[in-house]
């Protein structure tokens, strides 16, 4: 694209708005937004990635409401771990960020308004916490089939539902509707399917770790 240095192509993630009039930049440190029409940039997002890596990875994506929500996992220790952080791109704040476990390759954003990815559905972070007591929001009451298959757990929302045993975890998944489907190495599938309506629902609040 003219006006985009060509190194930028190479390894760097470059996303657009859904209605084209964005594009999301991602730089080894930051994520450059600029308009698609002038190249002026507009906001660059100090979207660091975490002590044990040299750069942020991972994958973007614009919300319906011109926010961008974007993943950037590490290794450590116990795993690979994805962090999904949401961004006010007119501010440069940071709306808020989940932590689940896992490698997200890839990031999109659902009709419903929650973010899919290769492992299923996660709620969009949030920086509002949940009071004690109280009922779910408005957005989270439909949230009931937001399930995620990360590397050791499966989460309902950002809640670790159910811990995976080593036999298992899988080299494949795919969730749809209330069944989980689990491939494995030595060729077996296995299939979960969960009573999706007696899951609690809770507001998912900020991740402040």
């Amino acid at each position: 694209m003219e006006g985009i240095n060509p190194a930028h192509m190479l390894g760097d993630e470059i996303t657009f708005h859904s209605q084209d009039y964005l594009v999301a930049i991602r730089h080894d440190f930051s994520i450059e937004i600029k308009e698609t029409t002038s190249l002026i940039s507009k906001q660059r997002l100090k979207a660091i990635g975490h002590a044990r890596t040299s750069r942020t990875q991972g994958s973007m994506t614009f919300t319906a409401t011109g926010q961008l929500a974007d993943v950037s996992w590490y290794d450590m220790f116990q795993g690979t771990l994805a962090r999904v952080r949401l961004w006010d791109i007119t501010s440069g704040a940071q709306i808020g960020k989940h932590t689940v476990d896992g490698h997200i390759s890839h990031l999109s954003f659902s009709d419903e308004g929650h973010l899919l990815c290769d492992q299923g559905r996660l709620p969009l972070p949030s920086t509002v916490p949940c009071a004690e007591g109280e009922g779910p929001s408005m957005e989270q009451t439909d949230a009931k089939g937001l399930l995620y298959v990360g590397s050791q757990w499966l989460y309902h929302g950002v809640d670790k539902l159910m811990w995976l045993p080593a036999a298992f975890r899988s080299t494949a998944s795919t969730l749809e509707g209330d069944a989980l489907a689990l491939a494995h190495d030595s060729g077996d599938i296995r299939v979960i399917k969960f009573d999706l309506a007696g899951l609690p629902v809770r507001r998912h609040g900020m991740d402040r770790s």
